[in-house]
């Protein structure tokens, strides 16, 4: 079970770190790409590690069950998130920005749990 720490990172990654700490955590990603938006992604099977500026933002990974949420156990993370203050639904996309955590729930099989730094949102909500 992951343990998210809101704004701060996901078990023991934290975000800030450069694409060489990542890689000294999981080894050679299983694919690297430069993104449209600037950004660059790591990849390691199917969860994504987002950097801006060589600085880690964001972190995605398909919905494969409960989580934790600074130690505490949410089952279903997509209702957690509308149980909390300041949550919103956009583009398919349910998301709490005070805490960085988002739901992204596009596609109809399996959503995504996206985490991300404070403020790296701002802009899109």
């Amino acid at each position: 079970m992951r343990n998210i720490l809101p704004l701060i990172g996901i078990d023991e990654v934290r975000f800030g770190q450069s694409p060489r700490e990542v890689s000294d955590l999981f080894g050679t990603p299983d694919h690297m790409r430069d993104m449209p938006s600037g950004e660059f992604e790591m990849l390691y099977g199917e969860q994504i590690y987002r950097f801006l500026n060589f600085r880690l933002v964001e972190c995605a990974w398909p919905d494969d069950g409960p989580v934790q949420i600074d130690g505490q156990t949410v089952l279903n993370l997509f209702n957690w998130l509308s149980t909390q203050s300041d949550c919103k639904d956009r583009a398919r996309f349910r998301i709490c920005n005070p805490l960085g955590i988002a739901f992204d729930y596009r596609e109809s099989d399996q959503g995504h749990i996206v985490i991300y730094e404070a403020q790296h949102w701002d802009g899109l909500i």
